[in-house]
């Protein structure tokens, strides 16, 4: 569990970061130099939305085996665990089944990014908008980044638990591929 968020978090905060850098200067390059300015929002969404991206692909085959590892009536790890999941129902190699849970993991992942990364920095703009001293002392920018970070981790884990739900179903292999089989069993 601990190297699946790992992973996730390390991928989606790498991606994001390099986008954000990014997308500024190559909208500017072929939109005009104040395109990035005015489309600061719409372009910090697009980042969020190519790290969710990248990160489900690298993370998918972990979830789905840190699932099978949590749900196991065995003590297995994770190279079993990704090895049962990357298997059929005959016990022949499937490795595109380490992939099923890639479309649900999304769909948590988009709205939970989206919400985390767009409500701290609102939320982060506001508080040093009514205390701006807090800017100029770690201490207190310390505490306005946890509190924003609670903040807006509360705020997306409401937003992406419904397809949280439907990712733990599916990737406990009752359902094969059929997400909404999944959803149908969590509805």
């Amino acid at each position: 569990a601990a190297a699946c968020g790992a992973a996730l978090g390390t991928s989606t905060f790498g991606v994001f970061e390099t986008l954000q850098r990014a997308l500024p200067q190559a909208a500017n390059k072929f939109a005009g130099p104040s395109f990035a300015t005015a489309h600061e929002v719409e372009i910090g969404l697009v980042a969020s939305f190519g790290a969710v991206v990248v990160a489900a692909a690298l993370v998918a085959p972990l979830e789905a085996a840190k699932v099978r590892v949590m749900i196991g009536d065995t003590d297995v790890g994770l190279t079993d665990a990704l090895r049962a999941v990357g298997t059929d129902e005959s016990g022949a190699p499937a490795p595109k089944r380490l992939w099923d849970g890639f479309g649900p993991l999304l769909a948590r992942e988009l709205p939970f990014t989206a919400a985390k990364l767009t409500i701290y920095a609102a939320a982060q703009q506001t508080i040093f908008g009514l205390v701006p001293a807090a800017r100029e002392r770690p201490a207190l920018a310390f505490v306005v980044t946890v509190v924003c970070g609670g903040i807006a981790g509360a705020a997306g884990a409401l937003l992406s638990a419904p397809a949280d739900a439907v990712v733990t179903e599916l990737a406990s292999g009752k359902y094969g591929p059929d997400w909404r089989r999944a959803l149908a069993a969590v509805v």
